[in-house]
């Protein structure tokens, strides 16, 4: 969780991406987008907490996450990114507090080997986890409401985890403002994380999935973004 503190008042963007799940194959869910504009009076203080990429563990899970609500599995979905206008730490932590959320952007979901890619994060809706073959599609993506239905399904701020099959398990859901839902069997993949807008408190707000071109936090753009999630918050003058 980092602090940013407005060292001047006037209208600031604020930009957020969600970190990418953990890719088993050459591609998997990437993380989403947000952006919008916030009026802050100087001195104004708000919270950022962002997500990380998921992880591999070789075996059944144990209790591994991505922190900012990766679920729990053998490939790990990636968590969100959100800034928020008090510091109660991961995005979890705000189910009874969300109008206190500005912005989400959504984790991808953790994919799992070579039989599936996981759902993409952000959007109002995460993307679902992909099938190949003959396979059963895994985790689903979250929503606005609901999270994802999968093996185990997505909550508020939460992936859901995957499920267990022996020593092996299969690719958990990204977290999000609704997480996706974890794999339905040890050989698929988690959906993704949703993304979302504070509508009260946000201004020309939008989220963007990570199937989308949206611009890079390194400059230019990407399709999706890959590894830990990011931030950017940018004072912008107002037109006379």
């Amino acid at each position: 969780m980092q602090t940013f503190t407005a060292p001047i008042s006037g209208n600031y963007k604020l930009e957020v991406w969600g970190a990418s799940g953990m890719f088993a194959s050459e591609t998997g869910g990437y993380g989403g987008y947000s952006v919008g504009n916030i009026m802050l009076e100087e001195k104004d203080a708000l919270y950022i907490c962002t997500g990380e990429k998921g992880s591999a563990y070789g075996g059944a899970p144990l209790g591994i996450y991505a922190y900012n609500g990766g679920g729990c599995g053998q490939q790990v979905g990636g968590g969100c990114t959100h800034i928020a206008t008090t510091n109660r730490g991961e995005l979890y932590n705000y189910e009874n507090y969300q109008s206190e959320v500005l912005l989400v952007a959504g984790g991808g979901g953790g994919s799992d080997y070579y039989v599936g890619t996981g759902g993409h994060g952000g959007g109002t809706i995460g993307g679902d986890s992909h099938a190949e073959g003959n396979m059963t599609i895994g985790g689903l993506g979250g929503t606005q409401t609901t999270g994802g239905i999968g093996g185990n399904p997505g909550t508020f701020g939460r992936g859901g985890d995957s499920v267990i099959s022996g020593e092996d398990s299969g690719g958990s859901g990204g977290g999000g403002w609704y997480g996706g839902g974890g794999s339905t069997k040890s050989s698929n993949s988690g959906g993704g994380g949703s993304g979302h807008i504070n509508t009260t408190l946000i201004t020309n707000g939008e989220t963007i999935g990570g199937d989308q071109i949206f611009p890079s936090p390194s400059g230019g753009t990407e399709t999706g973004h890959e590894g830990d999630g990011y931030a950017i918050i940018i004072w912008r003058q107002l037109p006379q």
